[in-house]
């Protein structure tokens, strides 16, 4: 099972993941879009001993677009929604996976009563039953899709089984793509969608129709770094916390290629409050600047081979991430056990 990205919502609001982070919202108004907490009385995805987590709650239409590039060409994109509206489904596009190159999508519609519809490069191919995703409950959905090639494909999983049979269209090759979440029901924001995690798998062997909680985990310790003067020079683990703060950083007055910064997270079992089946991890870096390039990485317990992520040129909320969802130093499972190492990296 190979996790190409993943994603947990924190306290940020829509505004500062625009701002910072990458991700843009159709309003990043607090009427419109809102991370919701556990235990605040919200309709929450969680299990008994976890830390807190959000839920990224969107009214009607509002959607929610990850950064861009995040997306393999291929694979299934899986999250978990509830619809808070006793009424049901409105026509709504409620998740996409968009071609980077021409903004076409495969995607699931949301149709009353109760009832999905699938497109494969916005053609209609079908509508499933009435009453499939009834209101007020949690589900998990994945979408299956293919735009590697000419021939298109997509597929709609529901709570771990198939609601749609797969199906193709022709289309424009891609390279890779970016994902989009939107509100089901024309209601209130309170009465609105409630969002869970994201994981996106590049592997149409994956089985990526299966539920999967995604938890932030907190980095605890300094690892080392080198190069220019980073500050602060220790303690740089805990500047580097959720949620994401421009306030809190850890700085290089002047950088230069091969610098980086190594951090880990030497208690993940005690942060997730359970002995965890790990499917992958996710490092999520931010960085602003000028005249530099970041690279983010993850590994395990030695911390000697990486799985680096693309290099985002440094900017205002410039962007990087990498995913593994096999220990980079055994090749195997990660394990029980294990302690992620992340990095980041001036290229």
């Amino acid at each position: 099972m190979t996790v190409k990205w993943s994603w947990a919502w924190g306290s940020e609001t829509a505004a500062t993941l625009e701002t910072d982070a990458g991700w843009d919202f159709s309003s990043t108004s607090a009427s419109n879009a809102i991370p919701r907490a556990t235990g605040a009385g919200y309709p929450e995805f969680t299990y008994a001993g976890s830390p807190t987590r959000f839920m990224m709650n969107l009214k009607s239409s509002t959607w929610a677009r990850s950064p861009l590039g995040v997306g393999a060409p291929q694979g299934f994109v899986s999250s978990h929604f509830f619809l808070n509206s006793a009424s049901g489904f409105s026509n709504y596009q409620i998740l996409n996976a968009i071609a980077s190159s021409n903004g076409r999508s495969t995607y699931v519609m949301s149709q009353a009563v109760d009832s999905l519809k699938l497109y494969v490069d916005h053609a209609f191919k079908e509508q499933t039953s009435a009453g499939v995703a009834p209101p007020q409950t949690w589900h998990s959905i994945a979408l299956k899709y293919d735009m590697s090639g000419t021939a298109w494909s997509g597929q709609i999983f529901l709570n771990g089984v198939p609601v749609t049979s797969a199906y193709t269209d022709s289309g424009v090759a891609q390279t890779d793509c970016y994902f989009r979440i939107s509100g089901a029901r024309n209601d209130s924001l309170v009465n609105g969608t409630y969002w869970a995690g994201i994981v996106h798998y590049d592997d149409l062997a994956d089985a990526g129709e299966l539920s999967r909680y995604v938890t932030r985990a907190n980095p605890t310790a300094d690892v080392g770094s080198t190069g220019g003067a980073w500050v602060p020079a220790v303690n740089q683990s805990a500047e580097l916390v959720s949620p994401l703060d421009t306030a809190t950083t850890v700085d290089a007055a002047a950088p230069i290629p091969t610098d980086f910064l190594t951090i880990n997270v030497n208690n993940l079992s005690t942060q997730l409050g359970i002995s965890p089946n790990i499917t992958g991890v996710s490092v999520h870096g931010f960085a602003s600047g000028v005249g530099s390039s970041v690279v983010a990485g993850v590994s395990s317990s030695s911390g000697v081979s990486f799985v680096d992520g693309a290099a985002v040129v440094t900017g205002s909320g410039s962007y990087c991430t990498a995913s593994s969802g096999v220990d980079p130093n055994t090749g195997s499972t990660w394990l029980v056990g294990a302690v992620p190492y992340l990095r980041l990296k001036i290229s």
